[in-house]
């Protein structure tokens, strides 16, 4: 409570004070208006008499003197005289203050309430509160009393101002701490408040609620036994405390329990989790916040605990904690699971990426097998490619030989650790005898192809039948010195490659002997004329460009005729294919030898200048001399050859004109006796 007046008290003083200004007033206009000569003044000074000039000097330092403020006004309200303490309100001057307006010191949404007081005749006195705004802007609240009073037939009005700002404030306080006290009472969180003592002396209603039983003037720790939570807190240390704690209970931890003593000593506690047991055995778990309660105004020393019943939210953290460690559990699960089916996916995915890669290479290898002219090209792409489908593997590719006894390497890769013979029987490879796929692995029961070298290192082979139309031409070997390499698809891949390298090799076999067929007379085994007139303007524009010679022989076999006649004409194919033998001994790799027509040949000798063209005629039509020429066991006698030599650039600028000079030579050499060797004279 405050000790200030309160506003009964102020209304009856402006009573008070209203009747004494009436009477001042009521003496003034006596005096004014010749009524009174004089004026007895009752006081403790006993009986005074003033005249009229001492009568308006009282009246005016009774004014003066009074604490509330005061004026005259005209009835529009302009200040005729003020008192010093409403100058002080106004925070202006005497001076200043009057002639000034006093509806300007009301705040605008109160000037005309102001004003139709000012103009009311009620008994010629009305009242109100107001905002009186002052110089710095400031509002103060007033409470006004306003009279009227005629004076020589002028009306004026008289103003009493009673600043209200202390009792406003009081008011304040006492609504605050009504508000305040019930908001204490009401609150749903358990509020104790202890004295210096730890005796509770004010709780709410939830604290009521939450013991179960009164609690004025009970101990705090006997009513709520407190147990700390949390294992971290520490009480400070402090001989009084300890002291305390003895008193309480020798037995208990001051890590465990919380005790008030702690809070009067000067520690807080705030958001500290505790546990509190009912008598009944019911336990709660409460969040405690405890300081010390103290104003420099007040006498009161203490302290205030807030208890927040927070046991459904832990049930709901416990639960919470439950529910995260399941789904902590699922998710690990779950997130394992997901790991796997990564890591499968990601399997897929290079083995995808591996299967492409591998797709592209055969799709090349199939492309360059397909350009390839001749089966050494097609050794040398195999050699080359093959390696890139099967990385860190040697291996090779064995073709089986045209008499089907020997099994020999044509395309072979990583020489240094291939662990198969380059040559062996068809018999040692189980791949072969079986027509099957055969995998040896060094920790598995299987059988060893006989073909891998001993006591060579490695953990796996491989070895593919590679067949065409239905026969075995030869095996796909590969080895491996890393287990597990020759996986499920790689033996699939192995067996696609050793069926594109089998189709492949086929094909250009069967390309060559066609073509074979097309450039070689099928008797002799010589070139045939189409072959030899290709050639030879091949050769011709390449001896231009290296301005070499080139030789040309033109040879036909002397009475071939009296063969056909004599022996029959199965014997004249026979002499005619031993020369074709004959002659290929006897040519280099550069050279052609051509089958002209009927038993004449030609033979074309890139870079060989007349003089040696001429010496290796003789050597040839010497060395036919010496075949033995058998048909049936039946000696046919011995073969002799008439040779034309010409020459490029000698005898003609052109194959044709060679030819043509070489065939002239030819058959001067027939008519001047056969079986020699005679030079062209033609010449360009």
């Amino acid at each position: 409570m405050t000790n200030d007046k309160s506003r009964e008290e102020l209304q009856q003083e402006v009573q008070e004070l209203r009747a004494r200004l009436e009477i001042a007033e009521e003496t003034l206009r006596a005096i004014c208006q010749g009524e009174a000569d004089a004026l007895v003044v009752s006081g403790s000074q006993g009986e005074q008499i003033f005249t009229l000039r001492n009568n308006d000097s009282l009246y005016r330092r009774l004014i003066e003197e009074v604490k509330e403020g005061a004026a005259t006004l005209t009835d529009d309200g302009f200040i005729l005289y003020c008192n010093r303490s409403l100058a002080r309100l106004l925070k202006r001057s005497i001076k200043k203050a009057i002639g000034s307006d006093f509806n300007e010191y009301i705040t605008p949404n109160q000037k005309s309430i102001f004003k139709t007081l000012l103009q009311q005749e009620r008994g010629g006195h009305s009242q109100g509160e107001f905002n009186l705004i002052v110089n710095d802007l400031t509002t103060l609240p007033i409470h006004v009393d306003i009279s009227s009073v005629t004076i020589n037939d002028v009306k004026i009005k008289s103003l009493i101002v009673t600043d209200l700002t202390e009792q406003k404030r009081n008011e304040e306080i006492i609504v605050s701490e009504k508000l305040a006290r019930s908001i204490v009472e009401q609150a749903a969180e358990a509020i104790v408040v202890c004295d210096e003592t730890g005796q509770i002396i004010r709780a709410s209603i939830a604290a009521h609620q939450l013991c179960g039983q009164n609690l004025l003037f009970q101990p705090f720790d006997v009513i709520f036994p407190l147990q700390i939570c949390q294992s971290d807190w520490q009480t400070p240390p402090s001989e009084k405390l300890e002291a305390t704690v003895k008193e309480e209970d020798n037995l208990l931890d001051t890590k465990q329990w919380f005790f008030v003593a702690t809070v009067l000593n000067g520690e807080s506690f705030q958001g500290v989790e505790v546990l509190f047991h009912q008598k009944d055995g019911q336990q709660f778990n409460l969040l405690l916040n405890a300081r010390l309660l103290s104003h420099p105004e007040s006498s009161l020393k203490g302290c205030i605990l807030t208890l927040t019943d927070i046991t459904i939210r832990k049930q709901a953290e416990l639960e919470l904690q439950l529910a995260k460690a399941d789904l902590e559990t699922r998710v690990a699960e779950r997130t394992v699971q997901l790991q796997q089916l990564n890591a499968q996916l990601t399997n897929w995915v290079k083995e995808l990426e591996q299967r492409n890669h591998e797709i592209v290479l055969m799709g090349k290898l199939s492309d360059m097998l397909q350009a390839c002219l001749t089966v050494e090209e097609a050794y040398y792409t195999l050699s080359r490619l093959i390696q890139s489908l099967f990385p860190n593997m040697s291996g090779g590719v064995f073709l089986i030989n045209a008499s089907k006894n020997l099994v020999e390497a044509v395309a072979t890769w990583g020489d240094e650790t291939l662990v198969s013979q380059k040559i062996f029987t068809p018999r040692e490879c189980w791949g072969l005898r079986r027509g099957r796929i055969h995998l040896f692995a060094v920790d598995t029961c299987s059988l060893e192809c006989k073909h891998i070298i001993p006591n060579a290192f490695f953990t796996d082979t491989l070895c593919v039948p590679m067949m065409a139309q239905g026969k075995a031409m030869g095996v796909l070997h590969l080895s491996s010195q890393v287990q597990g390499q020759l996986t499920t698809a790689k033996k699939q891949l192995a067996v696609t490659v050793a069926e594109h390298i089998a189709l492949a090799l086929a094909n250009l076999k069967l390309h060559e002997t066609i073509q074979e067929q097309n450039i070689r007379d099928p008797l002799t085994g010589l070139f045939n004329r189409r072959y030899l007139e290709e050639s030879l303007e091949r050769e011709i524009q390449r001896a231009k460009r290296k301005q070499l010679c080139l030789g040309v022989m033109m040879l036909d076999v002397d009475y071939f005729k009296r063969f056909n006649d004599t022996f029959s004409h199965e014997a004249g194919d026979m002499v005619l294919r031993e020369l074709g033998r004959f002659l290929k001994k006897q040519v280099r790799g550069s050279d052609i030898a051509c089958r002209y027509g009927g038993e004449e040949m030609t033979l074309i000798l890139p870079e060989t200048s007349l003089e040696a063209t001429i010496e290796r005629a003789e050597q040839i039509r010497a060395g036919v001399k010496h075949l033995k020429l058998q048909n049936r066991n039946q000696n046919l006698g011995t073969m002799t050859l008439s040779v034309g030599v010409a020459c490029f650039p000698e005898h003609g600028l052109t194959g044709e004109s060679v030819i043509h000079a070489a065939d002239e030579a030819l058959y001067r050499a027939k008519k001047e006796g056969r079986d020699r060797v005679v030079c062209s004279e033609n010449g360009e």
